[in-house]
C-alpha cells in the first residue's frame, strides 16, 4: 500500500489508495491502545433530536462487513438512542498522520448471542468492572460516584465477581455507509468521500 503520507503521494494516488488507507488506520486502531484512533468520537441522536457525542474504544474494524465494534453498557442512554434512530457518526483524528476520518453508518446493539459472548470472555476483569457499577450509566445521582462498591474501586474484581456484569455488557456495531477522509497540510488539505453501495464504494475527490 502507498504511504500517504504527503501532498505529493496523495496528489499522485488513485482514490482506491486513500480508501485503503482508511481501512488501515481503523485497523491498526483497533490494535493499538496509542493510536489516537483508537478513541475515536461516537455519536448518536437523541431521543430529543440532538446529536450525543461520546468518545468510546475502537475494539475492531472489520473491514469485510465494514463494521466499527464498540463495547458499552446495555443500561445506557445511548443503547435506548439507537433503538429509536440507528444514524450514527464517528470522527476520528490522529495527528501524527495529519488524517481526519468522518464514518457514517447505523448502530446495532447485540447484547446476546455468540458474538457479545466472545466479546466478554475476551475483556479482562478491569475491563469488565465497569459494568458492576449500581446503578447503571447516566443514572441521576446525589452525590460524585463511579458507581462500584468502596471495594471495588480499589482493585480488580474476579473472574467469579466479574461475571455479575455480564447482564449489562453489550456490543455496540455500526455499519459504515460512508467515509469522508482528510489529510491536512500547509501546502493545502486534500479530502475525497467514499460512499458504499453494495459490495462497491463510489468514491470522490472533494475540495476540503
Amino acid at each position: 500500500m502507498l504511504e500517504l503520507d504527503s501532498i505529493d503521494t496523495i496528489d499522485n494516488a488513485e482514490l482506491s489508495d486513500i480508501l485503503q488507507s482508511c481501512f488501515k488506520h481503523l485497523e491498526i486502531a483497533a490494535t493499538q491502545r496509542k493510536s489516537p484512533i483508537h478513541t475515536p468520537v461516537v455519536a448518536s441522536i437523541g431521543t430529543n433530536q440532538i446529536p450525543n457525542q461520546r468518545v468510546m474504544v475502537l475494539r475492531e474494524f472489520n473491514p469485510t462487513h465494514n463494521s466499527l465494534r464498540f463495547h458499552t453498557d446495555a443500561r445506557s442512554l445511548k443503547v435506548q438512542e439507537i433503538g429509536h434512530n440507528d444514524n450514527m457518526s464517528v470522527l476520528a483524528y490522529d495527528p501524527d498522520k495529519r488524517v481526519q476520518l468522518k464514518l457514517y453508518g447505523k448502530g446495532e446493539i447485540i447484547e446476546g448471542g455468540d458474538e457479545a459472548n466472545a466479546a466478554w470472555a475476551n475483556t479482562d476483569t478491569m475491563g469488565r468492572r465497569c459494568y458492576l457499577c449500581e446503578p447503571g450509566s447516566g443514572t441521576t445521582i446525589a452525590k460524585p460516584t463511579s458507581g462500584l462498591t468502596d471495594d471495588l474501586q480499589s482493585r480488580r474484581p474476579t473472574i467469579e465477581e466479574s461475571e455479575n456484569g455480564r447482564q449489562n455488557f453489550a456490543i455496540l456495531l455500526i455499519t459504515i455507509h460512508q467515509i469522508d477522509w482528510m489529510f491536512l497540510s500547509s501546502k493545502g488539505n486534500r479530502a475525497a468521500s467514499f460512499k458504499r453501495s453494495g459490495k462497491d464504494w463510489n468514491s470522490n475527490w472533494l475540495i476540503p
